[in-house]
């Protein structure tokens, strides 16, 4: 049709081919072979193509990226997408709304051919709901279409173990992680060329030692994974032991640059959320526990206080204290209603605080020494709370104050019968810095300055930069209320600093309210105005914190110093 010449049909094939380059020879044509790595005989192709004439230029689509300079197409980036699917919609007189276009690209992705197909689907009548089931399944048309022919000649090979290994992972994995679970740590030679063949096929694509798979491509190797259940079973057995050993490496508790031991869970946030979700699932009590009690050595739980995952960490100690019930495992039921209580107070939800600790008072006398510690050092929270001077003239705060000193000197005597020395040490300084946190609130500075200047200076010799940050703040406060705004500024410029290359984003926007009342207290009012916008945006942005009241005191102090501007 192209050459108009159907003698060449009619000449015996191997003299087909000089007729039909002599006849390319004499037009100018763009020749277009798409998805070359289905067919038979590629290499025959390709002779074919390096020699064609000058007057023809040739576009070769392929997911192989190991021939010609390849132009790599990626998947359309957001606004591109949502570009295609209203243009799709307008051509074929189909109305979506907002909300569907985003359901079509969160659950789709970027890949046109797939959006396209979904936008036609729709214009035939089909439901949204059913759309967004049907476009990504694996035996649907699309799946078939773009994975099928690329698939196929993989199985049988450890290409197709690491494409299934892929598929655990719903954000992307580092090289060490997808290897282990594909079972080839051992072997890195068969590993690389697995990865290699999986990158020349377009299956995944490398970014920084992580690799990206698209939704599509990974519903697919889901229902690969599914369909060969031996190795779904150890793969999945291989990922609980990955996932374990990575948090014995930066789980446990918030010492020295906490920043470099939690900051790796965080980028694997999403892969340790599917972990998790498949251990409920298949009832993994024991793994769950070792990330959800407080004094493991792979514990999540100081990360999830400083990284605000608030929401997730209630659901998974509500999933762990239940799972504990059910099998009269109190000891664990009390370390995880300790964590959900202190988590309630840091949310400002006291009253449901309060109920957890009254609920497990009960089982506090079986516990061990560590968990009896931990208990009581979480349940002064509430009651330092309520210390404050804004209280005051609503509650008894002498009695709140007296509470909170009795429950401190109940865990100090405890103290010496914890085993481990270490954790004695992390005990007795949390239960000085509670102590000068409540004689601070109660506006006896001179007690709290004196076990602040010790609690920081000690919690740094341990290697506790957070809890010495922490004292280091309050004692930056009092000194400016001393009007000594020399040492206010040392100290929280200094710890500023700390905060934010620790990513603490509470502590760093409480150093900035910090410095927005020093700032006015030494007359620098557009400064503290500065100072004060800053924290209040970064409150506002981390208010699941419970942070409201520390919004309102920034809102004034804005309103007051704009006042005094335009004056």
């Amino acid at each position: 049709m192209i050459l108009g010449r159907d003698d060449i049909r009619l000449t015996p094939f191997e003299e087909q081919a000089d007729l039909v380059r002599e006849a390319f020879g004499r037009q100018r044509t763009l020749l277009i072979v798409d998805n070359l790595e289905t067919m038979e005989d590629k290499q025959g192709i390709l002779s074919f193509l390096y020699e064609l004439t000058s007057t023809v230029k040739v576009v070769l689509t392929t997911r192989e990226r190991a021939i010609y300079t390849p132009i790599r197409l990626e998947q359309l980036a957001e606004d591109a997408t949502i570009e295609l699917i209203e243009q799709q919609a307008e051509e074929k007189q189909v109305s979506l709304s907002q909300k569907e276009v985003q359901m079509l690209y969160k659950r789709i992705g970027g890949i046109p051919a797939a959006l396209v197909y979904a936008v036609g689907q729709r214009a035939a009548g089909y439901s949204m709901e059913s759309i967004l089931r049907m476009v990504p399944s694996a035996d649907g048309d699309v799946a078939r279409f773009c994975f099928q022919g690329s698939v196929e000649p993989l199985r049988g090979k450890k290409a197709h173990e690491m494409l299934m290994a892929f598929a655990l992972f719903p954000r992307m994995p580092s090289r060490a992680a997808v290897t282990y679970v594909a079972g080839l740590e051992t072997d890195p030679i068969e590993a690389e060329e697995a990865l290699s063949q999986l990158q020349r096929l377009s299956l995944i694509r490398e970014l920084d030692d992580r690799f990206r798979m698209l939704p599509l491509t990974r519903e697919y190797a889901l229902a690969e994974l599914r369909a060969h259940p031996d190795f779904e079973k150890k793969a999945h057995e291989r990922w609980v032991t990955w996932y374990l050993r990575f948090a014995q490496n930066y789980g446990g508790h918030d010492m020295e640059d906490w920043y470099k031991r939690f900051d790796p869970l965080n980028e694997e946030w999403e892969n340790l959320q599917a972990l998790f979700d498949w251990c409920a699932v298949h009832d993994r009590y024991d793994v769950l526990k070792v990330f959800w009690c407080a004094e493991e050595p792979g514990s999540i739980i100081d990360f999830t206080t400083l990284y605000g995952h608030w929401d997730n960490r209630l659901d998974w100690l509500n999933w762990l204290i239940d799972a504990a019930e059910g099998r009269e495992d109190w000891l664990t039921w009390l370390d995880a209603t300790a964590s959900k209580a202190i988590t309630l107070a840091l949310m400002t939800r006291h009253a449901e605080a309060e109920k957890c600790f009254e609920e497990g008072e009960q089982y506090l006398s079986y516990a061990q020494p560590h968990i009896k510690v931990h208990w009581l050092i979480n349940k002064v929270y509430p009651s330092v709370f309520k210390i404050g001077p804004k209280n005051r003239e609503k509650i008894n705060t002498q009695e709140y104050f007296d509470k909170a000193l009795a429950l401190l000197d109940q865990a100090r005597d405890i103290v010496p019968h914890v085993p481990d020395a270490q954790l004695r040490t992390r005990f007795t300084l949390n239960i000085n810095y509670n102590y000068a946190s409540a004689f601070y609130w109660r506006g006896e500075t001179a007690i709290a300055k004196g076990t602040f200047q010790k609690v920081m200076e000690e919690a740094n010799t341990f290697g506790w930069q957070w809890l010495a940050n922490g004292a280091q703040n309050y004692l930056g406060d009092i000194a400016r209320n001393e009007g000594d705004y020399d040492t206010a500024e040392r100290l929280l410029e200094l710890g500023l600093r700390i905060a934010e290359r620790n990513n603490e984003k509470r502590r760093t926007a409480k150093y900035k309210s910090s410095l927005a009342y020093l700032r006015q207290k030494q007359g620098r009012r557009d400064e503290a105005l500065e100072w004060a916008r800053m924290a209040y945006s970064d409150f506002s942005r981390i208010k699941v914190l419970g942070v409201d009241l520390e919004i309102k005191r920034m809102e004034s102090l804005i309103n007051t110093l704009e006042s005094n501007r335009s004056h």
